[in-house]
C-alpha cells in the first residue's frame, strides 16, 4: 500500500487494535491535510445529501469543503477533550478516536478544524473541553442536540482552541512600564470590545499598559491575550479566549453551555511589580437554518478579570471569563499593590486596574463575540446570552 490515506487507514487500524489509550500519542501523525487528493470530500459522497443540500450558508464557512460525514456522536457523562491540532477526540475512557474532519479556510480567512458529522448529541452531565491552536467548527449534517458544556476558556496552563492569534498583533495590548518603587499593570486584552488599561505604580511613574482595542465583532477567530505587568516578578497576561461554530443543515437546539471566556490576569509576586491583563473573550457562533436556546441555555464569550499588583508578596490572580452574564472578579492587590479591573461581559464594559504607590493592577480584558447566525431564533427568557 501507498499513499497518504492507506498510511492513515494503517494508523487508525493499529491505535484501535493494540495500543488502547496510547493511541492519543498518534494523533498528531494523522492529523489532516486538505491538499490531499485522496482525502473524503462531501461531494463525493454518495452515501448522504451534497453540500447544495444546506439550505442556509453559513457565515463562517462553506459546507462544500467539508469532508464527508462520520457516523453520529454521542457525547455521555464525563469528561472529554478535542484536539483542534491533530483532530483527535479523547474520551472518558481516555481512548482516542478520529471523527472525519479537515483543515479548512474560513470565509474570513482563517485555517479552521472542521469536524464533519450526521449527528451529534450531548448528555446534560458530559464536557467537552477544546484545545488546540486552530478554531473549532462542528458540523452536522442533519441536527446538533446539545445539553453538556461545551469549553473553550482560557485558564492557566490550559489555553483555548484558537485563542490569542496573530490577527491580534496589531491591537495588543501593552506591557505595564518597569519601576523599582512601582510597576504598572498591564492592559487587557479586546476583542467584540476594547480592554481597558492597567494601573499606574509609584505614583504614576510606572505607566500603565494600554488597553487591547475592539476588531471587527464578525471575525470568527479566538479572543487576544492581556498584557502582562512590569518589573521582574510581574503577573502575565491572560490569554483570549478560544473560537467555536456549532452548525446543523437542518437545526441546532441547546439546553447546556458552550462558553469562551478569557483568562483571568496573573498576579504579581512580589518586588512591587504589576499584575497582568485579562485576556478577552472569544467567539461562540450558532449556524442553522433553525436555532432552540431552551431554559438553562448559557452562551457566554466573557473577558478575564485584571491581576492584582504587588508590594512585597504575591498579590491575587484575576478570575477568569464566567459562563454566567456577571463580570470576572479582578485579583486583590497585595500590601501598597493595587487590584485589578474587572473583565468585560454583558452590557459591562471593562474596567481599569487600580493605580497605588507600589504595582498596579492589570485591566479587565474585553467581551467577545456571541454569533446566532440563523434566519429562525426561538430563545427561551430563561436563557442567557453574554455578551
Amino acid at each position: 500500500m501507498t499513499g497518504a490515506a492507506p498510511l492513515r487507514a494503517i494508523i487508525a487500524v493499529l491505535a484501535s487494535s493494540t495500543l488502547g489509550s496510547g493511541c492519543r500519542l498518534l494523533a498528531e501523525l494523522a492529523e489532516s491535510d486538505p491538499s490531499d487528493p485522496t482525502a473524503p470530500d462531501a461531494s463525493s459522497s454518495s452515501d448522504g445529501p451534497g453540500c447544495e443540500t444546506w439550505s442556509h450558508a453559513p457565515e463562517t464557512f462553506d459546507p462544500c469543503a467539508l469532508p464527508a460525514p462520520s457516523p453520529p456522536l454521542a457525547l455521555t457523562d464525563g469528561a472529554w477533550m478535542f484536539d483542534t491540532n491533530s483532530g483527535a477526540l479523547t474520551g472518558p475512557d481516555a481512548n482516542a478516536t478520529f471523527p472525519a474532519s479537515a483543515l479548512i479556510m474560513s470565509r474570513g480567512g482563517i485555517e479552521v478544524r472542521a469536524v464533519s458529522i450526521e449527528r451529534i448529541t450531548s448528555s446534560a452531565g458530559s464536557t467537552l473541553s477544546v484545545r488546540g491552536k486552530r478554531p473549532l467548527i462542528v458540523a452536522s449534517w442533519s441536527d446538533v442536540d446539545l445539553r453538556g458544556v461545551i469549553d473553550l476558556t482560557s485558564r492557566p496552563g490550559a489555553v483555548a482552541a484558537g485563542a490569542s492569534p496573530d490577527a491580534c498583533a496589531g491591537a495588543a495590548a501593552g506591557t505595564g512600564g518597569n519601576d523599582p518603587e512601582g510597576a504598572g499593570g498591564g492592559g487587557g486584552g479586546g476583542f467584540g470590545a476594547g480592554g481597558a488599561a492597567g494601573g499606574t505604580g509609584n505614583g504614576g511613574v510606572g505607566t500603565a499598559g494600554r488597553a487591547g482595542v475592539a476588531s471587527t465583532p464578525s471575525s470568527f477567530r479566538g479572543g487576544c491575550a492581556g498584557g502582562a505587568g512590569g518589573n521582574a516578578l510581574r503577573g502575565a497576561g491572560g490569554e483570549g479566549g478560544g473560537a467555536v461554530v456549532i452548525a446543523a443543515r437542518e437545526l441546532v437546539t441547546l439546553h447546556g453551555v458552550v462558553t469562551a471566556g478569557g483568562g483571568g490576569g496573573g498576579a504579581a509576586q512580589g518586588g512591587r511589580s504589576g499584575g497582568g491583563g485579562g485576556g478577552s473573550g472569544g467567539y461562540v457562533g450558532l449556524a442553522a437554518p433553525a436555532v432552540v436556546l431552551g431554559p438553562g441555555t448559557i452562551l457566554a464569550a466573557n473577558g478575564g478579570g485584571g491581576g492584582g499588583g504587588s508590594d512585597g508578596s504575591p498579590a491575587m490572580a484575576g478570575q477568569d471569563g464566567q459562563a454566567t452574564a456577571s463580570p470576572a472578579a479582578p485579583g486583590s492587590g497585595q500590601g501598597m499593590g493595587s487590584a485589578g479591573g474587572a473583565g468585560g461581559a454583558r452590557s459591562v464594559a471593562a474596567k481599569p486596574g487600580l493605580s497605588s504607590n507600589r504595582g498596579g493592577g492589570g485591566g479587565g480584558g474585553g467581551a467577545g463575540v456571541v454569533r446566532i447566525d440563523s434566519p429562525a431564533q426561538t430563545i427561551h427568557p430563561g436563557a442567557v446570552i453574554s455578551p
